[in-house]
């Protein structure tokens, strides 16, 4: 792999927090990012969902995605753009989920 690069826009709103877990729709206008909290363990202590869309320079920060709650991650959008699954961690299990519009 050559040419790696940061995509313009997608940075963490503050300092413990890291964007991991991304998928992208179709037409490229959007990013479903998994945005997880990280502490003294070894995994995040926190995660969710949060969406970035396609600005002129780059792509800019829109939401947490609402109807999703709790501890969610690994975001994968499916080829219609409509069903949004994920990975959620509910108790001390975890277990596939998905929203649709």
């Amino acid at each position: 792999m050559r040419d790696v690069r940061r995509v313009p826009g997608v940075v963490v709103p503050r300092f413990g927090i890291v964007d991991f877990d991304v998928d992208v729709d179709a037409g490229g206008s959007a990013l479903y990012v998994s945005e997880g909290r990280f502490g003294r363990g070894a995994g995040p202590a926190a995660a969710r969902l949060v969406v970035f869309t396609r600005a002129r320079t780059g792509f800019v920060r829109v939401q947490r995605v609402g109807a999703i709650t709790g501890f969610a991650e690994a975001p994968s959008l499916s080829s219609d753009g409509r069903t949004l699954y994920y990975h959620r961690r509910v108790g001390r299990r975890f277990g596939i989920y998905f929203v649709t519009r």
